[in-house]
């Protein structure tokens, strides 16, 4: 969009992008306050691709996250899934009631201690 600035000497410009603003600053300011200025863009563009990136590696390591949530999310449910039979049967399996709440445990332990190291 198109934006005006009005100089001292009373005239107005109308600044349609970076480079007519650079060289209205260039005819008012002179050459090397239009060099510093292009070069503090140039900076800022920099520092802008680096969010950029960061904002990427970010999105992609939600995906990730969220991958493996649904996958032991769905690990779990099925191991729920196991013990209810179990408990349920009409004679109780206690070894297979033990080692599926062992397989619960391990999953939930591995789970805990990864999202604290």
């Amino acid at each position: 969009m198109a934006r005006t600035i009005a100089t001292p000497d009373g005239k107005t410009h109308v600044i349609m992008n970076s480079w007519d603003l650079l060289d209205l600053i260039s005819e008012y300011m002179g050459d090397e306050m239009k060099e510093a200025v292009v070069e503090e863009m140039n900076e800022q563009d920099l520092l802008h691709a680096d969010d950029e990136e960061c904002i990427r590696e970010l999105n992609d390591l939600c995906g990730k996250l969220s991958k493996h949530h649904r996958e032991v999310c769905k690990e779990l449910n099925e191991a729920k899934k196991e013990l209810a039979d179990l408990v349920c049967a009409r004679e109780l399996d206690r070894k297979a009631i033990s080692d599926t709440a062992g397989k619960i445990g391990r999953i939930v332990s591995h789970e805990v201690g990864a999202s604290h190291g």
